[in-house]
């Protein structure tokens, strides 16, 4: 007599079809490798559907000399900028394309440190600079400032130092040198972003054209609705170029919620200003104008 077996099924992701995925990933296959980009695939579904296999059945299934990136978006749910820890990511994915392939890699450790110098100047935001300690007219003002994005080391020192050189300033005055330094930071802002967009369409011309980047993007559905919509905007400001393939797993409900969540919250900080119209966000559509094919 032979004892009945029992048999669990493992919930772990795979590239070994078990499910009957084989038409799916080869149509996305396809797509991924023969689609006008820049191209954003959505492959939808709820936890445990599969999304995860299929995407790496996908991978599998790519011409060898592609570059791939996979970021994994749960794992870098506490990081403070998850769109910063994406673009890492892929840059990664690249740069180490170009080393097995013998070609320079010192523009990716450019774009790299591009990144990182943007992260110092968040860092260092909401500093704030308690005017008391200056001396001389500010002792009496007992007002604090707070900064924000305020640069780091020696800007943040000169800015001290011209306050307290010049202790008959009025707070006012001194407010508004403060806002001064904030509106350069800002521009260097939007140049970082300018520059990051350019250099980068260049890197894929260079480094990827006529072949493809294909950068799959999983568990975004797990992530706070705010993240997950960082890296989706990510996508659309950093990395919109061409020979560019995105292929994102996720719940649509459940990003399209988060969406809804976060534009909701900004329409009621407006809506004491007469000025402002309140507005809402269908978070459906919204993914409908990121996503272009949806599996």
């Amino acid at each position: 007599m032979t004892a009945d077996k029992t048999f669990i099924v493992n919930d772990q992701p795979t590239d070994t079809d078990a499910l009957d995925f084989t038409p799916y990933v080869e149509t996305l296959a396809d797509i991924a490798a023969t689609g006008n980009t820049p191209l954003t695939i959505g492959v939808f579904g709820t936890w445990g559907s599969g999304k995860t296999s299929l995407m790496k059945m996908v991978k599998k299934h790519l011409p060898a000399d592609f570059t791939v990136a996979w970021f994994d978006a749960w794992k870098y749910d506490k990081e403070e900028t998850l769109w910063r820890a994406f673009l890492l990511s892929v840059l990664t994915a690249l740069k180490e394309s170009a080393e097995k392939q013998g070609k320079p890699t010192e523009e990716f450790e450019k774009m790299q440190s591009l990144l990182y110098r943007g992260l110092e100047v968040e860092k260092v935001g909401g500093v704030t600079i308690d005017l008391t300690k200056l001396g001389g007219a500010f002792a009496k003002g007992a007002v604090n400032l707070s900064l924000s994005f305020i640069p780091g080391g020696d800007a943040l020192k000169k800015l001290v130092d011209a306050l307290q050189s010049n202790a008959g300033e009025s707070v006012n005055e001194a407010t508004e040198a403060i806002s001064r330094e904030r509106t350069k930071i800002y521009i260097e802002q939007v140049q970082f972003l300018e520059q990051f967009q350019d250099k980068f369409a260049k890197l894929i011309q260079t480094h990827v054209a006529p072949k493809r980047l294909v950068v799959f993007v999983d568990d975004l559905d797990r992530c706070l609705p705010e993240k997950a919509i960082e890296v989706l905007e990510a996508i659309k400001l950093f990395l919109d170029a061409e020979h560019c393939v995105f292929i994102l797993g996720l719940d649509q409900a459940v990003i399209a919620r988060g969406i809804e969540m976060k534009y909701k919250e900004l329409g009621e900080k407006q809506d004491g200003d007469a000025s402002q119209q309140k507005f809402t966000v269908e978070g459906v559509r919204y993914l409908e104008k990121i996503i272009r094919y949806v599996a």
